[in-house]
């Protein structure tokens, strides 16, 4: 089977599943097929896999070490260039794939289907939302933070998002956030 015609399947797979999950199955068949595993979604994407779709977010984002190549791959699939990011209108799936900056950030490979994509981790997208909150003041991104860390809290590194925290400057606001969930916690119970 080609390429396209794997791609078309994909695609309306994707059109009978809801978000997260049908963006997911898109990102999956990009960075595997595509993109050769070297496509890493992060952002608001994570957020919404993270918490099934309790956020949800416009576009996809991904740090891609071959992302030139994927883009020209993209736009012979049928996808259209918007300034620097690629939307395949049929999907209403918006690609931005700014630079490859992933550093010291763990990833988490998630099979999605017969496709493969790694995702930021969790631990990760918290400290990444917690310096958007810190450092720009938005309090959306301490919301998605705490959304994140409420509902992956039993597969969380406490000590390694505590020592990525530290490491951003932002142990402050990874308190705040931890002091915020106790007292929602508190206030269902009582």
């Amino acid at each position: 089977m080609s390429i396209e015609e794997e791609f078309r399947q994909v695609c309306e797979k994707a059109k009978k599943l809801k978000y997260p999950d049908d963006w997911l199955l898109i990102s999956a068949f990009i960075a595997d097929k595509i993109a050769g595993g070297k496509l890493v979604l992060v952002g608001g994407i994570v957020v919404g896999i993270y918490t099934r779709g309790q956020y949800i977010t416009g576009d996809v984002d991904a740090s891609c070490t071959v992302a030139d190549e994927v883009k020209q791959k993209l736009l012979k699939l049928g996808f259209e260039r918007v300034g620097r990011h690629l939307v395949y209108p049929e999907l209403n799936y918006l690609l931005k794939m700014p630079s490859s900056w992933l550093g010291k950030r763990k990833v988490v490979p998630v099979e999605v289907g017969d496709y493969k994509v790694d995702l930021l981790s969790p631990e990760d997208i918290i400290v990444d939302r917690l310096c958007a909150y810190k450092f720009w003041k938005s309090q959306t991104d301490f919301s998605q933070a705490a959304m994140v860390f409420a509902a992956q809290q039993e597969r969380i590194d406490e000590n390694y998002l505590q020592a990525r925290a530290r490491e951003e400057g932002v142990e402050d606001a990874f308190k705040k956030l931890k002091s915020e969930l106790r007292k929602i916690k508190i206030s269902q119970i009582s």
